[in-house]
């Protein structure tokens, strides 16, 4: 009996130890607003907070915070590294078995207060719609990030706004990053019809004001921006001073990156779709989609689509020092300025004022010609078949596990291709070759869904399906291609 109690003494020993290092699964604290009943402790679906912030007080350190689809008007804050995920219908035992489209978790600031503060390292926030913020001296209108090691993910962050007619100067519409925020990733968002607008503060004095980022803020360094759609947003800046005469107007606003502002970081920004952002200043506005002009060290700005962007400056402003290579810059006011970091295989063509700026030059491994969308009237900015983007990138930028906007690695063909989407090739069969051929000889009407049939590269693209794309289609049917 001494000898198996002397066992059992020696056996738990080491089972003890295994147990510290093991870690414990986290609890979950779910929040539904439409939860029922009169208990609301958050330890299952049924008995659900019914408010975000309440769930993310109960939560300790390292606890998820669940939250099911409703419209919760809250301005929160995350104070601890508190996993906060949205997206469930209000049954799920699995995070996984969540759908953030088809379940909704709206935080809406309603136009009155920010919607979201974060002052946790390591906060994860994925799966919400975040919209209708406004500052208020506390905050951007979106998400204010203060803290390191952040992930923001999966989220719809539009129509949020940061005004500032007082101190004249605002960052950061949808999404600020402060320079505490170091290794923040912003990934998989869509960013769309957020707002900065900075109006001169009231002074006897020549007052300035300054706009940056409509969409992003970026002022930490170590930040990756990576498989956003990033649209519609803009920054304002307009400025004016009193003096001795208090008529007297000065046109001192400046406005910097509609899409994305880099100030004084080291940021990767890539495989992003950056489109129709504007930047206007009565001053001047510079970096319609992006003015990485702050950009230091090892900053890599690659892989990205910039089109129908506005600014009477360049569109694309990136200086200081890293790398800038597989864009492409297609269709927006203005071209791009890039000075003092090591550039090539991007694709700038068609853009209205200028490819690039009067004191820039292209690199020998660019290219100038219609990158061939799949389809710009309908905004998608997919490369098609014979698109000279195919396979024309740099390879050495890319990192093992890139992926493209969708999800498609890098690389699918011979080399990497420009832009923020890696092409692959259709399938096509005889039935498409029959297609074809009518649409050639006007027997048939043709369609949206007919674009990716125009597959001729013997010639640029005319738009139209010829006797080439069938002779090209056939021979893909038949295995030749």
């Amino acid at each position: 009996m001494r000898c198996c109690q002397s066992f059992l003494r020696a056996l738990a020993l080491p089972l003890f130890a295994l147990s510290l290092a093991i870690p414990g699964r986290a609890t979950v604290v779910y929040v539904n607003k439409n939860a029922a009943g009169a208990l609301h402790d958050g330890k299952t679906w049924g008995t659900a907070f019914v408010a975000v912030q309440a769930g993310i007080n109960a939560a300790a350190n390292g606890d998820e915070v669940w939250v099911a689809a409703g419209s919760y008007s809250e301005s929160i804050s995350i104070t601890t590294a508190v996993p906060l995920y949205g997206g469930f219908a209000g049954a799920e035992a699995l995070r996984s078995q969540r759908d953030p489209k088809a379940n909704a978790a709206v935080l809406d600031g309603g136009g009155l207060h920010p919607v979201v503060r974060i002052e946790g390292a390591g906060t994860v926030l994925d799966g919400f719609t975040i919209q209708n913020g406004l500052n208020n001296f506390q905050g951007v209108g979106g998400i204010n990030c203060m803290a390191p090691n952040v992930v923001i993910a999966n989220n719809l962050i539009r129509n949020n706004k940061y005004s500032d007619t007082y101190m004249g100067s605002g960052s950061g519409g949808g999404v600020y990053l402060s320079p505490q925020a170091t290794g923040a990733i912003v990934r998989d968002n869509s960013i769309t019809g957020n707002t900065v607008y900075a109006g001169a503060g009231v002074s006897t004095y020549a007052v300035g004001a300054t706009a940056y980022g409509g969409g992003i803020a970026v002022y930490a360094g170590n930040v990756t921006v990576e498989r956003n759609v990033i649209t519609q947003n803009s920054v304002t800046g307009e400025g004016f001073k009193f003096g001795s005469c208090s008529h007297c107007f000065d046109p001192t606003g400046w406005a910097f990156g509609g899409g994305i502002a880099v100030l004084g970081s080291t940021c990767i920004v890539r495989d992003n779709l950056i489109a129709y952002n504007t930047a206007t200043g009565n001053y001047t506005g510079q970096g319609g989609g992006l003015d990485a002009s702050g950009a230091t060290g090892a900053s890599l700005i690659a892989n990205n689509t910039f089109v129908g962007n506005t600014s009477a400056g360049a569109t694309v402003i990136v200086a200081g020092a890293g790398v800038y290579a597989n864009n492409i810059v297609f269709g927006n006011s203005t071209g791009q300025s890039v000075q003092g970091v090591t550039q090539g295989h991007n694709a700038v063509f068609g853009n209205r004022t200028f490819d690039y700026a009067p004191t820039t030059s292209s690199s020998p491994t660019d290219i100038h010609l219609d990158p061939l969308f799949v389809n710009t009237t309908a905004g998608d900015y997919r490369l098609r078949s014979g698109s000279p983007c195919i396979d024309a990138g740099d390879d050495t930028v890319v990192v093992t596990g890139d992926t493209d906007l969708v999800g498609k690695p890098r690389i699918i063909g011979a080399h990497v291709d420009m832009g923020a989407y890696e092409f692959t090739a259709p399938a096509f069969g005889f039935p498409d070759v029959q297609r074809a051929l009518s649409l050639a000889g006007g027997l048939e009407q043709r369609t949206s869904a007919d674009q990716n049939l125009d597959v001729q590269t013997s010639a640029p693209s005319d738009g139209k399906i010829d006797i080439l794309d069938v002779v090209r289609l056939a021979r893909i049917a038949i295995g030749l291609e």
